[in-house]
């Protein structure tokens, strides 16, 4: 049984470089609604055309960087396997059935230039690289980021639901079954304290899982929208998100830049605060399938 296999059911602390570091709970970040744009007006009240028509431009840029990777819904086995290291002291891990829907997400991590163009800032330590994954964000603030990225698009955007970070990331009805999110050796798909020089990558650079996914291991943990629990029992059998429980912590999935490949196994699952935020945290989009804006 590894080490890390045995802390996951601990509320993970994290800090920068992976110190541990305590940390108040920080003010929000709230979007610059000068840099909302297509919503400026002339002092006059009257809405400048030329700034509608550079703000739809610009909104139709945003949408073609957050390119959806359709998922075909299926059942599977959610938790441990064969092929991973678990037993008994691991209730959290117990292989159970799940059902999924149809469903879309990110074919990449949210990037620092997506967020910036919502919410007109960047909270990134890493800030230097717009199309690194924007982290930093704890899951408080990306649920304002999707506020107004659907109050912009009407796209009906949400944060994926844990069996459906799982599913994803196992390659759903085109799964191979390989130890990592489309491969057996980690550094072919994911950037982790070996690869990284301990700072996150531009999304994209590594191999895609069976169903052209990008990065579901490692560059940065990713944000579910399910609540905290140390047990599958009672866990949804239809993939919905587990919205009851400890919500003041959410789970996150797939480990980081800062941390060794055992983090990558898809069903490690760890709890953090809904405010806390660290440069290993980030996220993916997702949404409902038959969903059209």
């Amino acid at each position: 049984m590894s080490t890390v296999m045995t802390l996951v059911c601990v509320l993970l602390s994290l800090g920068w470089g992976g110190t541990g570091m305590a940390q108040d709970r920080p003010p929000e970040i709230v979007m610059d609604s000068s840099a909302v744009e297509g919503s400026a007006a002339s002092d006059t009240g009257q809405v400048n055309r030329a700034d509608a028509e550079r703000g739809q431009a610009g909104l139709t840029s945003l949408l073609g960087h957050l390119k959806m990777v359709s998922i075909p819904g299926g059942s599977f086995m959610m938790g441990c396997t064969a092929r991973r290291e678990c037993d008994d002291d691991n209730p959290e891990y117990s292989e159970h059935e799940v059902q999924v829907n149809d469903f879309e997400i990110g074919q990449y991590e949210v990037t620092q230039e997506v967020w910036e163009a919502v919410m007109g800032e960047n909270p990134s330590r890493f800030s230097d690289c717009a199309q690194c994954p924007v982290e930093n964000v704890s899951w408080e603030d990306v649920q304002r980021f999707l506020d107004e990225l659907n109050a912009r698009t009407g796209g009906g955007y949400r944060l994926p639901t844990e069996a459906e970070w799982e599913y994803a990331a196992r390659g759903g009805q085109q799964s191979r079954v390989s130890q990592y999110a489309g491969s057996d050796d980690p550094g072919a798909v994911g950037w982790y304290e070996a690869n990284s020089g301990k700072k996150t990558h531009p999304v994209g650079q590594k191999e895609p899982n069976e169903l052209g996914v990008y990065d579901m291991n490692g560059n940065v943990w990713e944000l579910v929208e399910n609540c905290g629990h140390c047990t599958d029992t009672g866990a949804p059998s239809d993939g919905l998100a587990w919205e009851s429980g400890n919500c003041s912590e959410r789970v996150l999935r797939g480990g980081s830049w800062n941390l060794s490949p055992e983090y990558f196994l898809s069903e490690l699952r760890v709890r953090n605060t809904t405010w806390l935020r660290d440069p290993s945290l980030g996220f993916r989009v997702a949404r409902t399938h038959s969903f059209s804006p």
